[in-house]
């Protein structure tokens, strides 16, 4: 097992590789002066994310890590529709792949 300084050595450089990384995709947006596609997408993610983070632990048992596959698929599914309208700025896309991904993130039960 990893020490806890091993560990957060681990995060510290995931972090800062993280942030290098979007100080170059924000860095070319701001140029192009279409940064607020960024923080488009950002927010959507970023919403999803956490109503399923809150639909996770108000859930009364554990049998909602069941449903973890469609779950994921639903929000990558999200993701993808983000990058797409990022990437391609298709709104039909962007919308079809939005519904089925809010489908599969919100259509489970919560057990």
């Amino acid at each position: 097992a990893a020490s806890r300084v091993a560990k957060t050595a681990y995060f510290l450089l995931f972090a800062g590789l993280q942030g290098l990384n979007l100080a170059g995709i924000l860095r070319v947006y701001a140029s192009a002066q279409l940064l607020y596609l960024v923080f488009q997408a950002a927010a959507v993610t970023f919403a999803t994310v956490a109503a399923t983070t809150v639909a996770v632990a108000a859930s009364p048992s554990t049998n909602f890590l069941v449903l973890a596959g469609p779950v994921a698929a639903g929000m990558g599914l999200v993701l993808g529709a983000d990058l797409v309208n990022l990437l391609f700025g298709s709104r039909a896309v962007h919308s079809a792949a939005s519904y089925l991904g809010a489908a599969g993130v919100a259509g489970h039960p919560v057990l």
